[in-house]
């Protein structure tokens, strides 16, 4: 049995046609996965982005939570900008145990002259006076050096002060005692950062 020829042509016809429809489908495909993967490589770029700069960020609160004691402690070496009070009382608490008496002379906060207008400190500038022992004078000082904030001694003097006339000599004449206790009088200038 013989199939006629426009048979044949209508399957040759139909099977192009669906040749051409399936590569059709192909391309459709082909084209769609190529835009996914290409949206897929986006996304996934975006989330290594992501990813790192969060990485960066645990990395920075890290060093700030490591460095908060370092911070605080820098910044307890500045005087509060409304702890000039307590920075004087911290003087005064130095001066009683060491044994010191102290007057506060003068008490000046001088912001015009930092360097920086926009600096966010300010000098204060303060002028005691004490009177003790030798001893005491000293301690006084070197507890002021030892007290928490960034003090500079600007200018220091101790002058003997001698309570008889007695005490100018360095050998008593007979009978005359010298007093046991020894006064030196001291004019200290220090200054001290405060923020504003």
């Amino acid at each position: 049995m013989k199939i006629p020829l426009f048979v044949k042509q209508n399957k040759i016809i139909a099977l192009v046609i669906l040749n051409l429809i399936v590569l059709v489908l192909y391309v459709g495909v082909f084209f769609s996965i190529k835009g996914t993967q290409e949206s897929t490589s986006l996304l996934l770029n975006e989330v290594e982005t992501n990813a790192k700069k969060n990485d960066k960020l645990q990395s920075i609160r890290a060093i700030l939570r490591d460095s908060d004691s370092d911070i605080k402690k820098l910044e307890s070496y500045f005087i509060a900008s409304d702890g000039i009070v307590t920075f004087i009382e911290t003087i005064e608490a130095e001066a009683k145990v060491s044994g010191v008496k102290t007057t506060i002379d003068f008490v000046n906060v001088d912001g015009a002259q930092s360097k920086n207008a926009t600096s966010s400190k300010e000098t204060l500038r303060l002028r005691l006076s004490t009177e003790g022992s030798w001893t005491e004078s000293m301690y006084f000082l070197s507890l002021l050096e030892q007290i928490p904030f960034q003090v500079n001694m600007e200018r220091v003097s101790l002058v003997y002060s001698p309570e008889s006339e007695s005490s100018l000599s360095f050998t008593p004449p007979k009978g005359v005692k010298l007093p046991s206790k020894r006064s030196w009088k001291g004019n200290i200038e220090l200054t001290a950062l405060k923020l504003k």
